[in-house]
């Protein structure tokens, strides 16, 4: 097994069970065994996989709102279909209505993708 890699930032493109190389694309390159995507990637450093991280989010709510903190820069957070980059570790979402909402994490590809269940008083 070979895995297809962004050689910039590490992220899995493409696994493949083919011991001849395949032609790549400019930026990627290839590491020569498995790396599941799921819960690993390709250091670019180093070039060889590692973990990925989990999330250590804290979540506190007020009236009309939900902060979340301690965020890795470069996390996406999506609500309601909107997405924002977060660089500085810090999120406030507000709202009019009360009630649960969904929130997903996404640090491709140092972090494994969170969804969470936020509830606004």
């Amino acid at each position: 097994m070979r895995t297809i890699y962004d050689d910039q930032t590490g992220e899995v493109i493409a696994r493949i069970a083919s011991s001849m190389s395949p032609p790549l694309a400019t930026g990627q390159a290839l590491f020569d065994g498995d790396v599941d995507p799921e819960s690993r990637y390709v250091d670019p450093t180093t070039k060889e996989p590692a973990d990925k991280q989990s999330f250590a989010e804290h979540v506190t709510t007020t009236t009309g709102q939900a902060t979340i903190s301690n965020l890795p820069a470069a996390t996406q957070v999506t609500c309601n279909g909107a997405s924002t980059q977060v660089d500085d570790g810090t999120i406030t979402i507000s709202c009019d209505i009360p009630g649960a909402y969904s929130v997903e994490l996404s640090n491709v590809p140092r972090y494994v993708d969170k969804a969470l269940a936020v509830t606004i008083p």
